[in-house]
């Protein structure tokens, strides 16, 4: 079993005393994620969505004598509409065809809504169903919105397309998959029948792959970046069958020689490997300490228990090593592209390092894990409330908070029951794929 953990630069208030990231690590993961694959982000995987994204934004009637303000909020809703008719033509052809729609958002209120229209007896349906608990924030707009500007397709400020690329693959897009006017109609208002909604699913769904103008759109905004550009060539050569994403990046690091113009992303790739080595075994601490404290008798953790026990010494005696080596990884680089912004390492280096000093006592490794992770809940707001930490020390002891939150719910012995960090590997190879290029 691993650890599976959803992982993004925000820790949600709507976790209550929860958290995505325990130890805070996440900035540092993020500043190495930026640094092999800028612009991408895990939840933004499907290339279909900006295509569908700037169609949504295209076909909004906006009049240029309407304030900023007002054609703003007609495209938002006509991207709304639009998704939702969307969402419902990819998962009616997918239902039918029984292809896989992995990444439709809101995929199971769509299927309420097609179970509703058939239980009824319907043949024809509007855009107005709900689709997700807040399809804003949480759709396309949301999740999409932000990616697709940093890649100059929309301009977030006014929901506008840019004259070249946003315009570009609005039209390949609408153009390519024969949208039916009866859709491009309700998208802004009105029925459509579903026998339409399907058959342009068959061309317009997710997981379809795009034609000639939409894929080379699609390549244009993916390789206009060229650190993404660069690194795309190194994972096509390290794409093994049944890879994982580290078992890539780290045959991406091994491809690249002395003296090649990847020398950057060879010192990126280096730090980002040790990075996750520090990660697994530290988070492994820490869920060993929530493991203990949830199965020993009375819920209170001694300092005999902690120093006794077999997996935190074998962390214990582990961890300086590791450490060890990610730190020379950003000492020792061949280039200058670490450095910059580098601060986002430094608080997570600094904690690192503090616990591979006392590494030596188990229990003085603990406290540092203990203490580090009641300085990151700290750091985070429940509506205006600082997050409580899961675990807390008393009297040289450990024992679970009244939070009783966050953890695995199984015994894990080793890092290989810790996942490591996703970095964008899945978003970048569908891109490559929807352009034709992997």
């Amino acid at each position: 079993m691993t650890l599976d953990v959803f992982l993004s630069a925000f820790d949600p208030s709507d976790l209550p005393g929860g958290s995505i990231d325990p130890l805070g690590f996440d900035r540092g993961y993020s500043f190495l994620a930026d640094k092999i694959l800028p612009g991408l982000t895990n939840v933004a995987a499907s290339p279909r969505y900006f295509s569908m994204l700037c169609a949504g934004i295209l076909l909004a009637e906006v009049d240029d004598s309407e304030s900023p303000r007002k054609a703003r909020e007609q495209r938002r809703g006509t991207v709304l509409r639009f998704e939702r008719l969307w969402a419902m033509a990819s998962v009616l052809t997918t239902r039918e065809s029984g292809a896989e729609n992995l990444g439709v958002r809101g995929i199971t209120y769509v299927n309420a809504e097609i179970e509703r229209l058939e239980r009824n007896g319907l043949q024809s349906t509007d855009a107005d169903y709900q689709l997700l608990s807040r399809q804003a924030p949480y759709g396309v707009l949301g999740i999409y919105g932000a990616v697709a500007e940093g890649m100059r397709l929309i301009d977030s400020a006014t929901y506008g397309l840019t004259p070249d690329s946003g315009q570009t693959l609005a039209k390949a897009f609408l153009d390519e998959t024969a949208t039916p006017a009866v859709v491009r109609r309700a998208a802004k208002s009105g029925d459509v029948s579903v026998r339409a909604l399907r058959e342009w699913g068959q061309r317009a769904w997710i997981g379809g792959h795009p034609k000639e103008a939409e894929g080379a759109c699609l390549s244009d905004v993916f390789h206009r970046n060229p650190v993404r550009s660069r690194m795309a060539k190194l994972l096509r050569r390290a794409k093994g069958k049944g890879a994982s994403e580290i078992e890539r990046l780290s045959a991406a690091a091994e491809s690249i020689q002395d003296g090649s113009k990847d020398v950057d992303l060879r010192d990126a790739l280096r730090a980002l490997l040790h990075f996750e080595k520090c990660y697994q075994l530290a988070l492994l601490g820490f869920e060993r300490l929530l493991w203990l404290a949830r199965t020993v008798p009375g819920g209170i953790v001694t300092t005999s228990q902690q120093a006794a026990d077999p997996v935190l010494q074998r962390i214990s005696e582990q961890l300086p090593k590791v450490v060890r080596k990610f730190v020379a990884s950003l000492d020792n680089t061949c280039t200058n592209y670490l450095a910059a912004d580098s601060d986002r390492l430094a608080d997570v280096r600094e904690f690192l390092s503090r616990a591979a000093v006392v590494s030596s006592e188990p229990v003085a490794m603990t406290e540092v894990l203990v203490t580090r992770h009641r300085d990151v809940q700290h750091g985070k707001f429940d509506r205006g409330r600082r997050k409580m930490p899961w675990i807390e020390p008393s009297g040289g002891s450990l024992s679970l908070t009244s939070n009783r939150v966050g953890g695995l719910a199984f015994e894990v012995t080793d890092t290989e029951g810790i996942r490591p960090h996703a970095y964008r590997l899945a978003a970048a190879d569908a891109f490559l794929a929807a352009s034709g290029s992997s």
